[in-house]
């Protein structure tokens, strides 16, 4: 069994209102050291300096920005474990966003408003079903392949 209340978290929320209800609901959930912040560049400086192994990015002001960080955590080129579980968050998920997030290797993505208890299932699930990771070229992360049904 895991205890939260010792994960470190990164939380990336530009708007100071939004991210004061989601530090909350990450309290909440069991989360104790919760370290917010209002841009990319923060989180990233945070990444390196408090070794989260969670982080809860918006994408909606910067998603170039946070997509870039996603992939610099991947491929070893900012903080210290590729393997962080990165959980995407967004207003208005378009098709488009989808997909760039999703290859940028965030394990998960989550519309808002955030309920206290969906944010619970999302990370209690990222937690005890993660993916496997590969490791391609032009891919590091989770591994989303479609897997052969049996009939």
């Amino acid at each position: 069994m895991y205890t939260l209340e010792n994960v470190h978290v990164v939380l990336l929320e530009p708007q100071r209102n939004v991210r004061r209800v989601l530090k909350y609901e990450l309290q909440e959930v069991g989360f104790r050291d919760v370290y917010d912040c209002d841009t990319v560049d923060e989180a990233r400086a945070l990444v390196e300096a408090e070794k989260p192994e969670l982080l809860l990015l918006d994408l909606d002001s910067d998603q170039d920005g946070v997509c870039t960080l996603i992939r610099d955590i991947r491929y070893r080129r900012a903080g210290h474990d590729p393997f962080i579980v990165i959980i995407a968050v967004s207003w208005r998920p378009e098709r488009e966003m989808v997909h760039d997030v999703m290859k940028s290797g965030v394990d998960d993505m989550i519309t808002k408003p955030v309920s206290v208890d969906m944010l619970s299932r999302r990370v209690h699930n990222m937690i005890e079903k993660r993916k496997k990771f590969i490791a391609t070229e032009s891919y590091f992360g989770p591994d989303r392949r479609q897997r052969e049904r049996l009939h």
